[in-house]
């Protein structure tokens, strides 16, 4: 049997309710019936000089077992964006493929990297330290701001501001020392685009394995939020393939020569249409994006496993 890992940062004692997630029993499901074994591991517990995990996490129905015996994957799945550049050396010689790339990891997890390569296709983004020393640059950002960490997901950390809010002695004291660790990005209007099937603020996702497409869905916030992810209590559903703006596909090949992608890189890319400028912009790229489905989306649930699974093993051979 093949043998797949997905790398997390769990301590010891890993809270049971992060494995429980009906979707991830799900996943674990799908990878054994395509002949791959999925465990979960930890770079705490990696010996560099065997290309080895000392121990492992085995998920079951209804519990998890940690289990000390020494377990080498044949590919590697890399969920955790900690340590980065140290990983870079523990994985250098290791027997095994990484996914995604180290190279779309490392940019990936720094948004302001991304803007770096990307530019073109994002709202203007600059360090808040940079917005707050340069008052030229403030000239190039319009009334309204919104503030997020240079790191991390999940939309914790998101501000809305405009500038003068910014600008003000609380605001500034509250990031006093951390401006460096944010960026400032002009905000949009992202209220209008699918009108028939939305109303009011929302973004597209779409997953892709190496520059292929093969999943999406549509992200809502709740109508006192702007923030659409899942952890903040947004809803999603997805539509057919055939149905998604084929300006977003021309814009992800677009990216997708900038950022280098390769054949063992899995993502997605965030857009959102601003009705002011008429265009969509790339909100972020996510090389580990937590994927929930709800009760209405089960029935690309089985669908996006399987093509998951499936890649893998064609990754593997």
């Amino acid at each position: 049997m093949k043998k797949a890992a997905i790398l997390t940062s769990y301590q010891r004692e890993y809270p049971k309710y992060d494995f429980y997630f009906e979707s991830e029993k799900k996943l674990i499901q799908e990878f054994n019936d395509q002949g791959v074994e999925l465990h979960y591991v930890s770079p705490h517990y990696y010996n560099e000089q065997k290309g080895e995990f000392s121990e492992h996490v085995l998920v079951w129905e209804d519990d998890m077992e940690i289990i000390n015996e020494p377990y080498q994957p044949d590919i590697l799945r890399v969920r955790t964006s900690q340590w980065l550049q140290h990983m870079d050396h523990m994985f250098a010689y290791a027997p095994f493929k990484t996914v995604p790339s180290m190279r779309l990891k490392h940019i990936e997890s720094n948004k302001y990297e991304v803007y770096q390569f990307l530019a073109e296709f994002q709202p203007k983004t600059t360090l808040l330290t940079t917005f707050y020393c340069y008052k030229r640059m403030q000239q190039e950002f319009g009334k309204k701001v919104v503030v997020k960490p240079v790191g991390g997901t999940w939309w914790y950390g998101i501000n809305f501001y405009t500038q003068k809010e910014l600008k003000s002695p609380e605001v500034y004291s509250s990031y006093k020392w951390t401006e460096t660790f944010h960026i400032v990005q002009e905000f949009k209007n992202f209220t209008w685009w699918y009108p028939w099937l939305v109303e009011g603020n929302h973004d597209v996702r779409i997953v892709f394995k190496g520059r292929k497409p093969f999943m999406n869905y549509i992200r809502q916030p709740k109508k006192w939020s702007l923030k659409s992810n899942i952890a903040w209590w947004g809803s999603q559903f997805s539509i057919p393939m055939k149905d998604l703006p084929k300006e977003l596909l021309v814009m992800s090949k677009q990216i997708q020569k900038k950022i280098w992608i390769k054949e063992e890189d899995i993502y997605t890319c965030d857009f959102a249409w601003c009705s002011t400028d008429k265009k969509p912009y790339l909100i972020e790229i996510n090389s580990a994006p937590g994927i929930r489905f709800p009760e209405k989306d089960k029935k690309y649930r089985s669908k996006f496993y399987k093509d998951i699974a499936k890649y893998f093993v064609k990754l593997i051979d």
